[in-house]
C-alpha cells in the first residue's frame, strides 16, 4: 500500500470539491483540468535540493542560510554563495509594469501547491522582518497582545530590468522533462494562462526601505512551465 501524501484535484484554489476528502499539510493542490498524471514530477520538484549547486526547494532551504552582501544587494546565501530557490505552483496572474525613465518590473504570481511550501515562504518573508531592538519592547511582550503580521497568500516574484524598454519574453518549455536550461526550448511568456504549472528560480534578496525597515523580496531568474491546463477557445 502506497504511503505517499494524497492529492487533492480541486477546481480553484478556494473552493475544495465536495467530498474529496482533507486536505493536509503535503497535499497537492491542482486545477481540476491538470492531468494527475503530472503528480510524480511534481513530488520530485517540490522536495529538490542541490546543496552542491546552493539550489533548493522552500521547504528544503538549509535552516542556518544567513543574509550576506553581494555587490549591491543583500542575499539570502549558504556558505557566502546566494541560494536560489525553486517555487512550484499554479500560475496565479502576470503582470509587466514600465514606466518612462524607470526600470521596468515583470512578475509572476504563482499559487504554492501545499500547506508545507506556504509555511516556508512565510517562514523565508519572517527572515526580513525587523527584530524589536529594545529591551522595553521584550519587558512588555508577555503583557501586550502584539498583531501578527499578514503574509500574501500567493508567492510574488519579479525581474526588475535595467531599463524601461526592456521585456520579460521567454519561459522554458518543461512540460516533458525539467532539464539545464540550454537543453530546454523556449515558449513566449504570452502562451502561458492562470491554471498553468509553473516552476519559478529565484534570488531571495533583503530590501532596505525608506524608513528604516526591511523586506524580503524575490528576484526571479528562470520561469519553467510543467504543466498546461485545458485551453478553451
Amino acid at each position: 500500500m502506497s504511503t505517499s501524501p494524497p492529492c487533492e484535484i480541486i477546481p480553484n484554489p478556494f473552493q475544495p470539491c465536495a467530498g474529496t476528502g482533507p486536505v493536509d499539510d503535503e497535499t497537492i493542490v491542482l486545477d481540476r483540468d491538470i492531468h494527475t498524471s503530472v503528480i510524480p514530477r511534481l513530488r520530485r520538484l517540490l522536495d529538490y535540493a542541490a546543496p552542491h549547486e546552493y539550489h533548493y526547494s522552500l521547504t528544503t532551504v538549509p535552516p542556518d542560510a544567513m543574509w550576506t552582501d553581494h555587490a549591491d544587494e543583500t542575499l539570502l546565501s549558504v556558505q557566502n554563495d546566494p541560494v536560489t530557490i525553486r517555487a512550484l505552483g499554479t500560475l496565479r496572474s502576470i503582470s509587466y509594469r514600465a514606466t518612462h525613465n524607470c526600470p521596468a518590473v515583470f512578475t509572476v504570481e504563482i499559487d504554492l501547491l501545499r500547506a508545507i511550501d506556504h509555511a516556508a515562504f512565510v517562514r523565508l518573508l519572517r527572515r526580513g522582518r525587523p527584530r524589536p531592538s529594545t529591551p522595553l519592547y521584550h519587558f512588555f511582550r508577555a503583557f501586550l497582545i502584539i498583531p501578527s503580521a499578514r503574509y500574501p497568500e500567493f508567492m510574488p516574484i519579479q525581474r526588475i530590468m535595467h531599463h524601461a524598454q526592456a521585456t520579460f519574453r521567454h519561459v522554458y518549455d518543461a512540460t516533458y522533462r525539467l532539464r539545464p536550461n540550454a537543453m530546454l526550448t523556449t515558449i513566449n511568456v504570452s502562451h502561458l494562462v492562470p491554471g498553468d504549472v509553473v516552476c519559478a528560480d529565484a534570488l531571495c534578496a533583503l530590501e532596505y526601505l525608506p524608513d528604516g525597515n526591511t523586506r524580503v523580496r524575490f528576484e526571479l531568474r528562470s520561469l519553467y512551465l510543467i504543466a498546461r491546463i485545458t485551453r478553451y477557445v
